[in-house]
């Protein structure tokens, strides 16, 4: 086996640009029925080599793709302990390669492994002790004083004193 000069060769999974953004977007909503988040993800990655001997493994590369990925998510349905999400991964069923065992020239074969095809789903999450009466938002008041963002768990009134429900203010 002879030594070949593979000077100027693209170096093995090193794209020469990666970018992706994502932006969420808070549905407002009476707090009351929870706190629904849509967001979406956008990727590109420009060509990419799988060997380092590209000019003797014309097949070991990924031209340059895209991919996209859509998701709501609800937390606190309906102001209780629950959350739900809704989501789509690849949303354009972009069929990409994310590897490659490239020995063509070696023993006459390559593979490729495949990056996932669209997939969408569901989850369901439920919270419970401290962690459920920490999120709660609907079984929170808000204090009554003027500008003030406070808020309190709901207990039990001890009195009907309106004053219960005012911050205290701290003057130390």
């Amino acid at each position: 086996i002879g030594s070949a000069d593979h000077a100027g060769d693209p170096f093995a999974y090193t794209p020469e640009n990666k970018f992706g953004i994502t932006g969420r977007f808070h549905i407002p909503v009476d707090s009351t029925l929870g706190s629904p988040v849509l967001s979406a993800s956008w990727f590109e990655q420009s060509k990419v080599w799988f060997s380092d001997f590209s000019d003797i493994e014309p097949d070991a590369f990924q031209k340059s793709y895209d991919l996209v990925n859509v998701r709501l998510d609800w937390n606190n349905m309906f102001g209780s302990a629950f959350d739900a999400a809704a989501f789509v991964n690849n949303a354009t069923n972009e069929t990409y390669k994310v590897g490659a065992n490239a020995l063509l020239h070696l023993t006459g074969t390559s593979a490729s492994i495949y990056g996932p095809p669209r997939m969408w789903g569901i989850e369901l999450r439920a919270r419970f002790g401290a962690d459920a009466a920490e999120h709660e938002g609907s079984r929170a008041i808000s204090c009554l004083r003027p500008n003030c963002r406070k808020r309190y768990r709901r207990r039990r009134p001890r009195h009907r004193s309106p004053h219960r429900r005012l911050c205290r203010p701290q003057w130390w």
